[in-house]
């Protein structure tokens, strides 16, 4: 997509009480927003990866905002994210305000936002909607640039995410099971955190509780929004999906077909015991917070046990061997 060029980075007129919505990867960030962008005034955009990707990749100045020699950078890994082109006039702006040194990261993250929301001219804009699921990484920066920003966090069973995220995300090295299963607990632990900071700001909801009522959670998450909710629109939420993912973006088909459907049941039918008992270890506790079946709980339970009381036997062993070592050594002087 070409960004449109008359748009004035020093007045680009946005709301500044914007939506977030994060979660870890395939826990259901965009059947949420599909759905949420179905009702009017609510528009969105594709997944910028600005805040935990793009700002943190940048040579910034001393007083946070953008160099002119860091601009080309930040641009290209914005059209490398966002598969959004920046006009020659749109650029130029940019560069003056950078050369000025008053350009900041916010300024140009808006500039995304408003080439795509402005593109948008199915409903007029109330407010709009930026879903980056590891967003809920740098949840602190953004309420610092948006203190009237609302965050929505979505939670998925633990088990279906990691194995979606397996079959999905097939490039780079493999991740353990055990890092897969922190940044699960780190990604609600964050989201609880701020929640208890500024209740009105977090919502927490579940991917389940969306597929199996998307009526009532909708209705829920407007209320809480403060928006209008109209049930009539949902249905749109498939058309909604295809403008808002990128041609990459594969494992987002199935929402941009328009299916409401849980697809947990096949994910754990098809785990191994042992990626589920490794799995439950570290995310157990959280599990049965948010209503997550604890399964064959007694092997989970030897499982726990074995795994606590093995390294320590193990060391004892190898302390003991050390030992006979020293002993022996000695003895032979």
């Amino acid at each position: 997509m070409i960004a449109d060029e008359t748009i004035d980075p020093t007045n680009l007129g946005l709301p500044q009480d914007p939506v977030f919505i994060v979660g870890l990867p395939r826990s259901g960030t965009t059947l949420l927003q599909s759905l949420l962008t179905t009702q009017p005034g609510l528009k969105s955009l594709p997944e910028t990866h600005f805040f935990n990707s793009i700002v943190p990749s940048v040579e910034l100045a001393p007083s946070g905002n953008v160099p002119l020699y860091s601009l080309d950078d930040m641009l290209r890994k914005v059209t490398l994210h966002c598969s959004l082109e920046l006009p020659e006039r749109l650029r130029s702006r940019l560069e003056a305000l950078a050369g000025d040194g008053e350009l900041t990261p916010k300024t140009i993250f808006e500039v995304v936002v408003k080439a795509f929301v402005s593109a948008d001219n199915t409903t007029p804009l109330n407010r709009w909607i930026e879903k980056t699921p590891r967003h809920y990484r740098v949840l602190e920066p953004i309420r610092r640039h948006y203190p009237q920003a609302q965050i929505l966090c979505m939670v998925r069973h633990p088990v279906a995410v990691m194995l979606s995220q397996c079959s999905n995300f097939t490039e780079g090295r493999p991740m353990p099971w055990e890092v897969r299963c922190g940044n699960w607990n780190h990604a609600i632990e964050i989201a609880e955190a701020t929640r208890d900071v500024s209740p009105q700001q977090v919502l927490i909801l579940s991917y389940e509780d969306l597929v199996a009522d998307a009526h009532s959670t909708i209705d829920a998450v407007c209320r809480f929004l403060r928006v209008p909710f109209d049930a009539n629109r949902l249905g749109e939420f498939g058309e909604r999906t295809a403008h808002l993912k990128l041609p990459h973006e594969k494992w987002k088909e199935q929402v941009a077909s328009g299916q409401l459907k849980n697809t947990n049941s096949s994910r754990l039918d098809s785990v191994d015991s042992l990626t589920l008992m490794r799995i439950q270890r570290i995310a157990g506790r959280l599990m049965v917070k948010y209503g997550y079946e604890i399964r064959h709980l007694r092997c989970q339970r030897v499982f726990n046990f074995l795994v606590t009381i093995v390294p320590v036997f193990a060391l004892r062993v190898s302390c003991w061997k050390v030992a006979n070592l020293i002993r022996n050594a000695i003895r032979k002087k």
